[in-house]
């Protein structure tokens, strides 16, 4: 199940290798494929500034 940024719930069927790396990033296994955002001083943006 994928959940869109506007709340939409979409079912997506993936071959094994897709889901296996889908799987893995969930459990944070590529830190650095995650962009975190920050304001012009650095400091997190989290849901409660937006």
């Amino acid at each position: 199940m994928v959940h869109t940024s506007d709340g939409a719930e979409v079912s997506v069927d993936l071959s094994p290798a897709v889901a296996g790396f889908v799987l893995a990033f969930d459990l944070g296994a590529y830190p650095a494929l995650i962009e975190i955002a920050t304001d012009e001083n650095g400091d997190v943006i989290d849901d409660l500034d937006r």
